[in-house]
């Protein structure tokens, strides 16, 4: 039994975005975002990173740097054939608890499953089955990017972040709860992680330290945000001698904002093989994907622009070849995980 997994980077809707995908007094999201729909296709399970929530009218709609998307992103997360979306991140409380809790019924309405919060009692895990197998999902966001000593009604899954002193088994300690009890009731446990330094290249030292001390749990998969763009993925062995896979940043999907490792992001897909009541993660790939901010805003598959020969426009007067940047991407992610398929 395999089942495959498919997960991007941060859905970050700026001003420029929403004024392309804006139709009348509605808005459309398929012509700018097309190219979603052809990539989830192929995944059994998908999750996405909604990083602005989607509150519905009772909030303006904004942008930087406070988020409120219009609520047909989520028609069309829908569309696309989202399983399940993460919620745990920086901008969740931009407009406060309320608004999340109205982004979080918007989320019920069109029955997209979501990790990140709850505005109950429920367990902080979500399980979804396909294929025979069964994937928990987890998410937690780094508590230090948060104003958390406003949270008195919702349950979010916030650990303490790199702004706290403590050992980093004890500020870690639900996330290690969370997953043994999801893995209890799960075949396999894929956690996200809102978490690093914007617009770093590079995992920090905090990084990989925070995913190191997870990697000792029964997790399988760990999945990286915040960054805006990519970092690289590589295998965890664990003091047991297991192998965790660990994507530190997918980048950002499909967002506004421009320079040119920032309009870059990445589709990641991994498959779960059920062995004899075990699972196992194998065949990972990543997709890279770019957004033409100073152009039509669509988003496009960074292969065909390099098998094109295009040229990438970031802003400021700055122009890349596509195919360089396609390589020297694919030379550095292959540096760090050799057996990771480059698209």
């Amino acid at each position: 039994m395999i089942c495959k997994v498919g997960a991007v980077g941060d859905i970050l809707l700026h001003g420029n975005v929403i004024r392309s995908c804006k139709s009348g007094d509605d808005y459309d999201f398929s012509a700018k975002m097309g190219l979603a729909e052809a990539l989830f296709k192929n995944f059994d399970i998908s999750i996405v990173n909604q990083e602005s929530i989607a509150a519905g009218s009772n909030y303006p709609i904004s942008s930087y740097p406070k988020f409120n998307s219009p609520t047909q992103i989520l028609d069309y997360l829908v569309y696309m054939g989202v399983d399940i979306v993460n919620v745990a991140n920086n901008h969740m409380l931009d407009f406060g608890q309320d608004a999340l809790s109205s982004y979080i019924s918007n989320l019920k309405q069109r029955n997209l499953e979501y990790v990140g919060c709850e505005v109950d009692d429920s367990t902080t895990y979500k399980v979804i089955e396909s294929n025979g197998i069964k994937v928990a999902f987890i998410s937690y966001t780094d508590g230090s990017k948060l104003p958390i000593k406003t949270i008195n009604e919702l349950n979010i899954n916030y650990f303490k972040g790199e702004s706290y002193a403590m050992r980093m088994n004890h500020r870690l300690t639900k996330i290690k709860r969370d997953i043994k009890e999801a893995k209890a009731h799960a075949d396999a446990v894929i956690l996200s992680l809102h978490f690093g330094e914007e617009y770093h290249r590079l995992p920090n030292s905090f990084q990989r330290e925070v995913v190191i001390t997870l990697a000792e749990t029964s997790v399988d998969v760990i999945i990286g945000h915040h960054p805006h763009v990519l970092q690289p993925t590589e295998w965890i062995e664990n003091s047991m001698g297991k192998q965790v896979l660990v994507a530190y940043s997918l980048g950002n999907f499909f967002s506004g904002q421009g320079g040119l490792y920032r309009q870059i992001g990445g589709c990641f897909s991994f498959d779960l093989r059920k062995v004899d009541n075990e699972c196992v993660v194998e065949n990972e790939s990543i997709e890279f994907t770019y957004v033409d901010v100073f152009g039509d805003l669509s988003l496009k598959k960074l292969s065909d622009l390099a098998d094109q020969n295009e040229i990438l426009r970031t802003g400021r007067g700055r122009v890349h070849n596509a195919k360089s940047i396609h390589d020297k991407l694919k030379s550095n992610f292959t540096k760090f995980n050799s057996s990771i398929t480059v698209y």
